[in-house]
């Protein structure tokens, strides 16, 4: 991002790869000629022999699935063109299901926010096409003007960080290591200039939302330049005086952002760099206490989407990251030598422990509770976060319920829901997770890889609310990847507690064996946990220049 190049000394580079990927298949088609000749073509150069394509007349169309989401657009080969006008227009729409699809937007909530996902391609004979980007697993390409086209090749335009996933996880559950792999690769598409919380529909830079992308990407890449730059960016781009994206809380989560990522990188000179925004956040969020210890917090108030509209489990989730902000802001301060606003904070920090608002039944507002320490955790997992299983979970908290469940000790009820939860999103055909998910409402849904019936559920179509309605809802969002920094946190045990230091202490709960690799700055920990005899036998091999401590 930051290089430049001698002829547009003014340039920003987009240090982003490109990869040309195949379909791998044909969900439908109508008038299409030989359209199995697109399956598996990677031919990316056009030429006056070109190989035998697929022929569209007008109004025939492919809509083609290419195995897995990705974010990026298309390139179009065409060969022959049949036209008066010797051009023809072809029409476009991507999908991250099979019903989005097939779905016009206006319909459904089908849109076009945040990236173009519908519309029209004039092309030429022997021309090379290149699509805008987007997030989809389906193209539905059809030929709108013109007699008819000769299609050589409709490759997917694969965009991606030039960092790779080298962190690993695998158990005895084959579905828990399927649910690590596609939380990884969920995170892994969000990292593009800046780490989005969606590839579709959010490609936005949220305060809130990054928390558990960068924990995730912490355990899957490890400690990336995207996460350096992204926290940057949003301190560059808040005026003065405002929240981040306008919300107080994303502020608190910035915070616990920075906080994080400096334990993982030792990075002063970020920090040094974004000292102004951290002291000015801080000292005003000590502001924001009543004088008995409730939060005041103004602005946008918001914890999760799930509990929007309720305002009691809100202030809870809020008065937990408020107490959760003044004691990272005392760490923060005194790394930072601000003995006088670190001394603020503690004091903010007992004032803040004397409120403790209920829960009300709220796994969110809960699992926040215990992870600001306003609750237990096995309080908090005995009375709202172990009652009926999965339910009541929301995608982006997810990864604060199953670590409060974890941190009660009941790592095995945190597997199951994960299993429960996140799997059923698995069966369901999702190669990336999901913005929203409701276990119970989605239950004897049709897959998002095939056509719905006539009378079927559509998990995508059907359901959502708030700002994520209907086909808007997107299915690869960032904010959802928690099951990987959960597994390779708890279940292999690996805490960083600073750049060069780590605890380990796997947790197997029901599992008979667990593996897998932890990225640091000095290269992967190593570590296997297996039951022989009764016990947890735990090996455990770190890089050169990491202190890496097993624990019993």
């Amino acid at each position: 991002m930051e290089q430049k190049n001698s002829f547009f000394p003014e340039s920003v580079r987009d240090d982003r790869v490109r990869d040309y990927i195949a379909p791998v298949g044909i969900v439908m088609s109508g008038g299409a000629e030989n359209e199995q000749n697109l399956i598996g073509a990677l031919a990316t150069q056009m030429t006056l022999t070109p190989p035998a394509g697929c022929t569209l007349v007008r109004g025939g169309y492919v809509l083609l699935d290419f195995g897995r989401e990705f974010s990026g657009g298309l390139k179009i080969l065409v060969s022959k063109v049949e036209s008066s006008t010797k051009n023809a227009t072809l029409f476009i729409r991507y999908g991250e299901s099979v019903t989005e699809a097939l779905t016009p937007v206006g319909k459904s909530g089908a849109t076009n926010d945040h990236a173009t996902r519908e519309f029209s391609l004039d092309v030429s004979f022997l021309s090379s096409n290149e699509t805008g980007e987007s997030g989809l697993r389906f193209a539905y390409v059809s030929l709108e003007d013109g007699d008819a086209v000769e299609i050589s090749a409709i490759l997917g335009v694969f965009c991606h960080s030039t960092s790779e996933i080298v962190g690993t996880f695998e158990c005895s559950d084959k579905k828990l290591t399927k649910i690590w792999q596609t939380a990884a690769y969920t995170a892994y598409l969000c990292m593009q200039q800046y780490i989005y919380d969606g590839i579709k529909r959010d490609r936005l830079v949220w305060a809130g939302d990054l928390y558990t992308e960068m924990r995730t990407i912490l355990a899957a890449v490890g400690p990336d330049e995207s996460i350096r730059r992204t926290l940057k960016f949003l301190s560059d781009t808040t005026p003065d005086g405002n929240w981040m994206n306008g919300i107080s809380s994303y502020s608190i989560w910035w915070l616990i952002c920075v906080f994080d990522y400096a334990v993982a990188t030792g990075d002063e000179e970020f920090l040094d760099d974004v000292r102004p925004k951290l002291f000015e956040l801080i000292s005003r969020l000590t502001t924001e206490i009543g004088e008995d210890g409730a939060e005041e917090l103004d602005g946008a108030r918001f914890v999760d989407w799930k509990i929007r509209e309720n305002k009691e489990a809100t202030h809870a989730g809020l008065q937990s990251l408020l107490k959760k902000a003044m004691s990272v802001g005392t760490r923060l301060c005194e790394m930072l030598d601000n003995r006088e606003l670190a001394a603020e904070c503690r004091e903010c920090e007992k004032e803040l422990s004397k409120h403790v608002p209920s829960h009300v039944g709220s796994k969110q507002a809960a699992a926040l509770m215990a992870y600001s320490g306003l609750m237990s955790p096995i309080d908090a997992d005995g009375s709202v976060l172990s009652v009926g299983g999965p339910r009541g979970y929301s995608t982006f908290m997810s990864y604060f319920i199953l670590r409060a469940k974890a941190e009660a000790g009941n790592i095995a009820g945190a597997l199951t829901d994960m299993r429960a939860y996140f799997g059923a999103m698995l069966d369901l055909g999702a190669t990336t997770f999901w913005e929203d998910f409701d276990i119970e409402l989605s239950q004897g849904g049709a897959r998002i890889d095939l056509p719905v019936e006539d009378g079927g559920i559509d998990v995508h179509a059907d359901f959502g609310e708030h700002c994520y309605s209907g086909l808007r809802r997107s299915l690869c969002h960032g904010w959802a990847s928690g099951p990987c920094a959960f597994l390779s946190e708890y279940v292999l045990g690996v805490k960083q507690i600073s750049p060069y230091e780590f605890t380990v202490k796997p947790d197997l709960g029901p599992l008979k064996w667990a593996r897998g690799k932890y990225p640091t700055a000095y290269g992967e920990i190593e570590v296997e946990a297996r039951v022989a005899n009764g016990k947890t036998v735990v090996k455990v091999k770190a890089p050169k220049g990491v202190k890496s401590k097993k624990e019993a």
